[in-house]
């Protein structure tokens, strides 16, 4: 009978040993990119919940199209793929709206509707005959021409009030019930579109978004983008960062201020910020169109550009797509002293289009534990990325392996092969290594490792040695 020998063990006496292994190791965990995380003010909207949306129609159906929900469909310009959202605020009041009966000698308040969610966003509503079937009428709920909701329910010359609430138990925007005097016929009267009694808006502090904040811990994303150019809002944020980097989630926040704000007071505010979690846009653009990109909306549409690139990729002279010149045209000196303050500042290509003149982040005086390759988003991104995979792989085998020769190399294989999935992919320089530390407290439950990768840099200065002669011939 064979017995079990671990690697690198030799047995004293002679006899058939035995071990096993996998071969192939565990599951690599990929690369994740294209989420952002995203707080908004809105007219319409569940308060604090964090509701996922992948297409730019979503943005209208959730939230409508008021207040600052702009900021998502710019992030999905950025190349965004997935936005996780919350309505922030608290208070507010919801739409109101009734449906009369045709009761005679006059008609009579039968149905009370109160719309789910606070806010002011225009809706109306109609009851009318369905064409082409005179045995059913239709409810609409519409915004302008576009029809929101519809329920279909019975035509009769009695009970049209009950058979429309139940067809419209669980509708998608809003309640139902009977007034509570309602005595009448039960038919319920022809209506033409009618806006409900608007709602009023939420109100919205700091505390509602350090709320919004804390809804957003249970999900990963790689940026988050914020709908103000409060800077004591972009600080909280900024905290908020920090401890989320601290508990393993590795993403950015994006903001800006207005070009209004001083050039100075700007660098300023950037370089304050120190820090490698956070991206600074100094400036805005005119699109094609004529419209001012500035401010918080500027920032979103770059949070969804650095949340979507590869690591892989660079977004130095990465282009803004229809964008047409800079809200502000910034000189040699001014874009050298945005690199050494944090500050990611827009130029004009030779071609003249508008581009990222260089992909910082805010920090601008690393610490002992940072160097230099921590101030550029394109290695942050691989850094962030390749810690990342790291903990989503290895993270299944916790209490699944023994603590010996066997359980830590397996721990160290995985790793590798890991690493050496990110140097194919041009993230990593070739020739990672994993060891097996011995350190006091490798002992018990706790094993250690260190992982030494270089992370591949965007080639972004070119220097160039000309030698002209003079040949009289």
């Amino acid at each position: 009978m064979g017995m079990f020998f671990e690697a690198g063990e030799t047995k004293l006496r002679p006899g058939l040993y035995q071990r096993y292994e996998n071969p192939s190791g565990l599951a690599l965990a990929g690369a994740n990119n294209g989420y952002v995380a995203a707080v908004v003010q809105g007219s319409w909207g569940e308060l604090g919940k964090v509701t996922t949306l992948n297409t730019e129609a979503e943005v209208l159906e959730t939230f409508g199209k008021d207040g600052t929900t702009q900021i998502l469909n710019e992030a999905f310009a950025g190349g965004a793929k997935t936005i996780y959202a919350v309505r922030m605020g608290s208070g507010g009041t919801k739409g109101t709206g009734r449906l009369q009966d045709t009761g005679t000698p006059t008609a009579a308040d039968a149905i009370e509707i109160t719309l789910k969610c606070e806010g002011n966003r225009v809706l109306e509503f109609t009851v009318r005959d369905m064409l082409g079937d005179a045995t059913q009428k239709e409810f609409l709920i519409t915004e302008g021409n576009v029809v929101l909701e519809k329920i279909t329910f019975p035509a009769s010359d009695s009970g049209e009030v009950d058979a429309l609430m139940e067809a419209a138990v669980g509708a998608k925007y809003f309640f139902m019930q009977k007034v509570a005097s309602y005595s009448g016929t039960g038919k319920l009267a022809i209506t033409a579109k009618t806006a409900f009694t608007a709602g009023t808006n939420p109100t919205v502090n700091n505390e509602n978004y350090s709320t919004a904040f804390s809804a957003l811990e249970a999900f990963n994303w790689n940026t988050l983008i914020v709908d103000t150019e409060d800077t004591a809002v972009h600080s909280l944020a900024a905290t908020y960062m920090n401890r989320m980097y601290q508990q393993g989630k590795l993403g950015m926040l994006v903001v800006s201020e207005p070009h209004t704000v001083a050039w100075d007071d700007r660098l300023s505010h950037a370089r304050a910020f120190n820090n490698k979690n956070v991206v600074y846009l100094g400036t805005g653009w005119v699109d094609n169109l004529g419209k001012e990109y500035d401010g918080y909306l500027a920032a979103a549409r770059l949070g969804g550009m650095v949340s979507a690139i590869p690591s892989n990729q660079n977004l130095t002279h990465a282009v803004i797509t229809n964008a047409v010149t800079p809200l502000e045209l910034l000189t040699n000196s001014q874009l050298e002293n945005a690199i050494r303050n944090g500050m990611l500042a827009l130029s004009v290509s030779s071609q003249g289009a508008v581009q990222i003149d260089a992909a910082v982040n805010t920090l601008n005086n690393p610490t002992d534990n940072e160097d230099e390759g921590w101030k550029k988003i394109k290695r942050c991104k691989i850094r962030n990325e390749m810690m990342t995979r790291i903990s989503d792989t290895v993270e299944g085998l916790i209490g699944k392996l023994n603590n010996n020769a066997d359980g830590q190399a397996f721990v160290q294989q995985t790793i590798l092969s890991l690493l050496n999935v990110m140097v194919a992919e041009e993230k990593l320089a070739s020739g990672p290594t994993v060891e097996i530390e011995t350190v006091t407290g490798q002992a018990g439950d706790s094993a250690y490792f260190r992982i030494k990768a270089y992370d591949i840099d965007g080639l972004e200065k070119i220097y160039l040695t000309y030698e002209f002669s003079f040949n009289a011939a």
